[in-house]
C-alpha cells in the first residue's frame, strides 16, 4: 500500500531520492478549474542538501519577467507533506503529496484564508 493516494505500490527508491529533482509545472487547477499555463513557466529545484530554488517566468505583452525564490525543503514528520521555506521567512508553505514517482510529483494545497484547493502536477521532462 502506498503512502500517497496516487502513488505506486512498490519502488526501490527512497522518498527523498524521488523528491530530489528539477521539477517543471505541467498542470495546475484551483477548485477543480484548470489554469492556463500559456506564457508561464514554473520550475522547482529540490537539492539533496535540503536547499530549494523556485523559478517563475512570465511572458506578458512580449516582455519576459522572472522571479527566483531560494529556500529550503523538507518532509513533515510522516513524509505526507512537502514543506518549503523561503530564505528569511518565518512561515512555511505545506503541500500534501498526492503522488511521488521518480518522474512525477502531484501536490495539493489549501489556502488557509480562502479555503481554495490548488492541485499541481510537476514532472522532470
Amino acid at each position: 500500500c502506498s503512502k500517497y493516494d496516487e502513488g505506486s505500490n512498490f519502488t526501490l527508491l527512497t522518498k527523498k531520492s524521488r523528491m530530489v529533482n528539477n521539477w517543471h509545472l505541467m498542470s495546475a487547477n484551483v477548485d477543480g478549474f484548470e489554469i492556463s499555463l500559456s506564457g508561464i513557466s514554473k520550475h522547482l529545484e529540490l537539492s539533496k542538501d535540503g536547499s530549494s530554488k523556485y523559478t517563475e517566468t512570465y511572458i506578458i505583452l512580449g516582455q519576459t519577467y522572472e522571479g527566483i525564490t531560494n529556500g529550503t525543503w523538507e518532509f513533515n514528520d510522516d513524509k505526507s507533506k512537502l514543506v518549503l521555506t523561503e530564505t528569511g521567512a518565518t512561515i512555511s508553505d505545506e503541500f500534501t503529496i498526492l503522488k511521488l514517482t521518480k518522474d512525477e510529483l502531484k501536490t495539493e494545497q489549501v489556502d488557509p484564508s480562502t479555503g481554495s484547493v490548488s492541485v499541481n502536477t510537476w514532472n522532470t521532462k
